[in-house]
């Protein structure tokens, strides 16, 4: 009910209040109602699904870091009992997993971390800009050590299976190097980039590297290496244009690539080079790619703030995460697979129960 507070506002033909305070007070009610309505749209319309029939979205546990600074990189212990991260300060963070995801202090390594990467038996490999590739024990204190690679400003490392070779690719080279780890000596040197920024991808299996460096005619799509002969294997998804984030899948048969300038995610058969699938559902450009250990899933992150976990056989979202985050920059499964874990635009971790968001998905 509504009463008036003066005497010139009365109900028109058509059902409307008109004239005098009482006219002018519920205009400014129903303006405030309408920005009430457009807060509590903006806050639950990234928990909607992309589009009709597909799963709710989950949103995020966070695990806060020390900083605010956006992260760049996070890596899990082949032991799933701890993780690291580098930031866009170049500081290097240790976590213990678990309930509290707590991180410890930063590990000084004497110049501006970004890429991480653990070999299968525990040590830490640490790249960056005015940095030289170097090699942690992490035992009580962690002790490094260069190893020497003449790649400068490392941004990209990769370990072989077999944990004796490091595959090495920099800022400011359009070589990749593989490093042998026992001799201290470059294995092998595959070049055919016409720039640097180089984007990698290790086969498991150890037979292949899948590299992609930008949006130059010479390098768009990706190059498959023969890594018993270092040879050009194939060209694939030179149509697709730029590549910026690669994955193979655990038994090497798919090759999973991200655009920086696409919404969507490509299969492609990796011993083939032929499409299988392409991967749509983000409203903004993909930024990393990432297998369960499994093979079944693929996780995806992007620039809309949001990750998805889709089923590799059929291409189909099984679950939309909400990152709560501007953006979401990596994405990676705990070794064991239950765990999903990505970096934003903070300084914080997102966390995803992965069997709960299956569990879910099947019971909606």
């Amino acid at each position: 009910m509504i009463r008036s507070t003066d005497e010139t506002a009365g109900w028109s033909r058509d059902g409307e209040l008109s004239g005098g305070k009482a006219a002018r007070i519920c205009e400014v009610a129903w303006s405030r109602r309408r920005i009430a309505m457009g807060l509590v749209l903006a806050i639950a319309l990234p928990c909607l699904p992309w589009r009709r029939g597909e799963p709710l979205a989950v949103p995020a546990r966070r695990a806060p870091g020390p900083w605010p600074t956006p992260m760049v990189n996070l890596v899990f212990h082949p032991d799933g009992q701890l993780a690291a991260t580098t930031d866009d300060a170049g500081r290097l963070l240790f976590w213990r997993v678990g309930a509290d995801w707590s991180p410890g202090p930063p590990l000084a390594v004497g110049g501006h971390a970004r890429h991480l990467a653990f070999s299968p038996d525990g040590r830490l490999a640490v790249g960056g800009l005015g940095l030289d590739a170097m090699l942690w024990e992490l035992s009580e204190p962690p002790r490094g050590r260069p190893l020497g690679i003449p790649i400068p400003n490392p941004t990209q490392l990769k370990f072989s299976t077999d944990g004796r070779m490091l595959v090495v690719a920099g800022s400011d080279s359009t070589d990749i190097l593989l490093w042998d780890l026992d001799s201290g000596r470059v294995r092998m040197t595959l070049r055919g980039h016409s720039r640097p920024s180089i984007s990698m991808a290790l086969a498991p299996d150890g037979r292949s590297l899948a590299s992609a460096a930008g949006s130059t005619a010479e390098d768009l799509g990706i190059r498959v290496w023969d890594l018993s002969t270092g040879r050009l294997e194939r060209r694939i998804g030179q149509r697709v244009g730029a590549i910026g984030a690669l994955a193979y899948s655990p038994d090497s048969r798919r090759l999973a690539g991200a655009s920086p300038i696409e919404r969507q995610v490509r299969l492609w058969d990796a011993a083939t080079g032929e499409p299988v699938r392409v991967i749509a559902g983000h409203s903004r450009p993909c930024r990393s790619v990432a297998f369960s250990p499994d093979g079944g899933l693929l996780a995806t992150a992007a620039d809309d703030g949001a990750a998805g976990l889709w089923d590799v056989e059929t291409g189909r979202l099984v679950r939309r995460l909400d990152g709560r985050s501007e953006f979401l920059r990596t994405v990676t499964f705990s070794p064991d697979g239950r765990l999903l874990a990505a970096t934003g635009s903070d300084g914080d971790l997102r966390l995803w129960d992965v069997g709960e968001c299956l569990r879910e998905s099947s019971g909606r």
